[in-house]
């Protein structure tokens, strides 16, 4: 299979199954970060589903790369905000429908940090499957060792060192692409 590479500088046509899927590849993590600022984790999950396979079916075309990364987080903003409406939570929606990304001064910072997230949960993902079982328990769902012990039927020591190892894989991962020098500014 012939793989593209969505930032070559060329149009993007959601319409072609390669690129579709590339692009859900890489967004779709970061994007329900950036969707939890807005509506819980759930939600967001389907929010961006959602907004992926609208994007499918119109055959959604970009211009370029940039163009189709800033479409994609107004989109899942605009969709975040629409949930809200129509689940009728107006605290939230009070907060969030007032917001404009042009003048809202966090906007870039929360994309930025989406970003972030995005890149360390794939690599979570990309661990061996034990540590990244215990690795994501711990730290994405908060569960402390004897729950993942529990969870996973393993020992409480089994824990412990794949939670060791996987943080070791991590920071080697990441820090060689200087990924962890930014997160230091975060």
């Amino acid at each position: 299979m012939e793989t593209a590479s969505i930032t070559n500088g060329s149009a993007i046509s959601m319409g072609n199954e390669v690129t579709f899927e590339e692009m859900y590849r890489n967004y779709f993590a970061p994007l329900c970060y950036f969707a939890q600022k807005y509506i819980d984790r759930e939600d967001a999950e389907d929010v961006v589903n959602n907004l992926f396979l609208k994007l499918w079916r119109q055959k959604e075309f970009f211009e370029n790369f940039q163009h189709a990364q800033s479409t994609l987080y107004v989109a899942t903003r605009n969709s975040c905000l629409d949930f809200l409406k129509i689940a009728k939570r107006a605290e939230d929606r009070h907060i969030f429908v007032t917001k404009d990304v042009a003048q809202d001064k966090n906007f870039i910072e929360e994309m930025i940090q989406s970003e972030v997230w995005g890149e360390i949960y794939r690599e979570i993902h990309n661990l061996p499957v034990q540590c990244s079982k215990v690795i994501s328990l711990s730290f994405v769902e908060g569960l402390k060792n004897d729950q993942i012990a529990k969870e996973l039927d393993i020992s409480i020591q089994t824990v412990k060192n794949q939670k060791s190892i996987g943080l070791k894989l991590l920071k080697q991962k990441l820090s060689k692409s200087g990924f962890l020098l930014l997160c230091m500014y975060m």
